[in-house]
């Protein structure tokens, strides 16, 4: 029961039905049904324990980030801004535990890799227009942190790899056509948005899929398909968005991006220990680092438009050294998984799945690193989501090789 609770409450968060149905912020549902998930784990009698999870590298990582939060809510020039990415990341970091907690075998990890796929193909059914019309950049309507067309194709590019894992470990014919179909949507959707951060993390993730697969001919046909049918697809204003990628000092959005990432640059030189504060990017940005380059003129306040930028400028030093151990700890942990599950036993055994299972793991960290560079993510649920299927995975493959070993 707790399990269907939290597949109900991510689909809540990533969903936000309440935007189209009015009832269900009357009756509080997206705060209630998490926070009896939480209490329910919290008193879970799991095989993944408490002190098991405690002592997990990406436990401690977690706890070092609430740690340089902590202290940015003290030192910061506007508390409340601070301690509001305090409370987000916070909530987040409890995700992070429920979901090692209660996700205890493959089986529920497709069950939420089905929830995270199915929730964006909805919002695509709910937002037609995205893939409809790809030529008019259309925005998710009523999401907090989906709303942005970049902000949802990174998030359907981490979902990319996890719809791969469920059309090869489904047996059922009517649920991988499913996943196949949802697959479809998501590239298409992902052109749709013209997202050129999610379109790099896009060829990212099959780059890196290709590298690591066993069929290498098989692999390039699928990945010529699939250009296919974007260079099919996506109108004439995708790939002038795109070329804005080698162009980029003749386009302002990308331009802004360079200025803001060398404030960033600034303000760690500043404030190195501490950053300029959690929340402070952009104010800070606006007025004490306000970029030279704009002279006197109006120059509105802009965010990092990079999650590590946005870290490096707001919690200095201590808050990059978090972020970029966290996503190299998490994606040599996988790889090594990768090369112990291909050992372990014969391919199409209980291996192979968690060969495939941790090969998809990190091609959604993959995306994550690289359309991360472009879009400021850093306080956004993905990551704190992945990390806790990282722990659950590594525990439950870590007990299936203990099982092994003790069967001989």
């Amino acid at each position: 029961m707790l399990y269907i609770g939290l597949l109900i409450s991510l689909f809540l968060d990533y969903v936000r039905p309440d935007t189209y149905l009015s009832i269900i912020g009357i009756l509080k549902i997206n705060t209630i049904i998490p926070l009896l998930v939480l209490v329910g784990a919290l008193f879970h009698v799991s095989v993944n324990d408490n002190r098991s999870i405690l002592k997990h590298p990406n436990s401690k990582w977690l706890l070092f980030l609430l740690f340089l939060l902590a202290v940015s809510v003290l030192v910061a020039d506007v508390t409340e801004f601070a301690f509001k990415i305090f409370k987000l990341v916070f909530g987040f970091v409890l995700w992070y535990y429920i979901i090692v907690k209660l996700v205890t075998d493959v089986s529920k990890i497709k069950g939420i890799f089905a929830v995270f796929v199915i929730s964006h193909v909805i919002l695509i059914f709910l937002n037609p227009n995205v893939v409809l019309e790809p030529a008019t950049r259309t925005y998710i309507q009523g999401n907090a942190f989906l709303g942005d067309g970049n902000d949802y194709a990174l998030s359907a590019s981490l979902a990319i790899p996890m719809s791969l894992f469920l059309i090869q470990d489904s047996n059922k014919f009517i649920m991988r056509s499913i996943y196949i179909i949802s697959l479809i949507i998501l590239i298409l959707a992902i052109v749709g948005t013209q997202s050129r951060g999610a379109s790099l993390a896009l060829m990212g993730t099959f780059g890196y899929l290709w590298w690591m697969g066993r069929q290498k001919v098989m692999g390039l046909l699928l990945i010529g398909g699939v250009l296919l049918a974007v260079i099919s697809f996506a109108p004439p204003v995708y790939f002038e968005r795109m070329n804005t990628i080698s162009n980029y000092e003749n386009e302002g959005s990308a331009m802004g991006r360079i200025v803001a990432w060398k404030t960033a640059i600034r303000m760690v030189s500043a404030y190195p220990v501490t950053g300029v504060g959690a929340g402070h990017f952009p104010v800070k940005l606006g007025t004490e680092f306000r970029p030279p380059e704009f002279g006197d003129e109006n120059f509105p306040w802009l965010t990092a438009h990079s999650s590590y930028f946005l870290i490096l400028g707001e919690l200095g030093i201590p808050g990059i050294v978090f972020f970029l151990a966290l996503l190299i700890g998490n994606y040599w942990r996988n790889n090594k998984a990768i090369k112990t599950a291909t050992k372990y036993t014969d391919p199409g055994g209980e291996g192979e799945q968690y060969r495939k299972l941790f090969l998809m793991l990190n091609a959604s960290l993959v995306a994550f690193i690289i359309g991360g560079a472009f879009l400021s993510v850093t306080y956004y649920p993905h990551i704190y989501v992945l990390a806790g299927l990282f722990v659950a995975a590594d525990f439950m493959f870590k007990k299936a090789l203990f099982e092994k070993s003790n069967a001989k």
